[in-house]
Parts: C-alpha cells; structure tokens; sequence
C-alpha cells in the first residue's frame, strides 16, 4: 500500500453531516487502515457508512496506483523506449527526391480509421445493462452501498431492472423520497427490505417536519396518497 491517501471535495458534503466526536472516528479510522490495514468496527452507523464509501475510493486509487508502478516496471526491464534508427532514409534513385507513401492509400487509411471511431462513438450510447457494475460507477459514491444493497434484495426476489433508464429513474425516485439525503435513503431502503417491499415508499413526516419511519407499526396503509416505485 502506498504512503499516502487522497480525500476528496466530493466527500465534505456527507462527512459534514457527522458530528465533531464522529468525524474524529472517521479520521482515526482512515489512518488505521492505511497504516495497519485494519477495518475498525464502530458503534455508529453514520460513521460506518462514512467509512464503506471512502474505503471504496482508497481501494480504486489503490488498484490504479499499483497498476501504474506494475506497468513502470514491465517497461523499465524491458530497456526503456526504444532508440530511434540513426541511418538516413534512403533515396528512392532520384537525387534530391525522397520517396513518399501514395496519399491514395494513406486517404483510405485513415477514413477507414475515422469510419471505425464514429461507429464506435455512436455504439457506446445506446445503453446496454450487462452488469449493476456499469451503474454503480456511475452514481456519487455516498450512494454505493445503498443502491447496492437495494439490488441485491431486488436479485433475491428474482426480480431485476432492464435498463439504464429503469435504474436512473429508481435512483432519482429515492433521491426525492430522501431529500437526496444517503443516510435517509438508507431508512427507506432498509424499510422496504424488513418489510418484503418490491419497492420502496417516502417516509411519513413527524410532527417536527423531519422524515421518520413509525415505530408503533410495521405496516404501511397503501393509500392514494402513498408514492412508490414497482418494477
């Protein structure tokens, strides 16, 4: 493991929402897996949550960094870049003319070339859901654990999205249910899943205008005013 980490602005927003006394847990708790590899355990699930997205990111800085020293190394056995040729080109027989490529071949070439980059270009949008991977990596990183733990629930139930836009427009439902708050989308999501949801539902306003889940019941009165998504 390198001697360093990297933090990133795109963190503040949900790291800002820990308390002083937590965000000192979460600073102890990089350093320790840095220095000693250790993953703590924590008594606050904020923190732990914290902690599960930045652990991602460390992991994928991790792997391109090794990749980068892996492919240092290949080149540097190997002697380096390779010398160009000192030897003049030589003449073609006509004093003071090289000979140069006919531009018709070299024309073909290279629109042949520029045909293969277009339809390369177009290919990649049309969206094609091969794995929940491709998505994952498309959302915040605060949202990765959550969105993942709702599709593995989804996969139990045999049940699967078809599409990139099926999945964006769960994703955007939740982030509305939730104020776009991951701590909050977490409660919908873990609701959803305790009770045997095929979606998941906006929770209820307490008295003091805060999104709180009912304890005096498990079971949510499915009413036209009730928002939820199906798939």
């Amino acid at each position: 493991m390198k001697d360093g980490f990297i933090l990133y602005c795109s963190h503040y927003p949900t790291i800002n929402k820990l308390s002083n006394e937590d965000k000192g847990k979460l600073l102890d708790a990089v350093f320790l897996y840095h220095i000693k590899g250790i993953e703590p355990k924590f008594d606050s699930f904020p923190v732990e949550l914290a902690f599960s997205f930045l652990k991602q990111q460390f992991d994928r800085d991790e792997e391109k960094y090794l990749k980068t020293v892996e492919k240092n190394k290949s080149n540097g056995s190997k002697g380096g870049r390779p010398k160009k040729s000192e030897e003049p080109k030589q003449p073609s027989g006509i004093i003071g003319i090289l000979e140069e490529p006919r531009k018709a071949d070299k024309d073909k070439d290279k629109e042949k070339e520029n045909n293969k980059e277009v339809k390369n270009k177009y290919e990649h949008k049309i969206p094609i859901l091969k794995q929940d991977d491709g998505f994952l990596s498309s959302i915040p990183l605060e949202w990765n654990p959550i969105i993942s733990k709702w599709l593995d629930f989804k996969k139990e139930r045999k049940e699967s999205y078809k599409s990139f836009t099926s999945l964006n427009i769960m994703f955007e439902k939740l982030k509305k249910f939730s104020n776009e708050d991951p701590i909050i989308g977490l409660e919908i999501i873990e609701n959803s899943i305790s009770s045997n949801y095929s979606g998941f539902f906006e929770l209820k306003n307490n008295q003091n205008g805060t999104d709180k889940l009912s304890n005096s019941t498990n079971k949510i009165t499915r009413n036209a005013n009730d928002k939820s998504i199906y798939c």
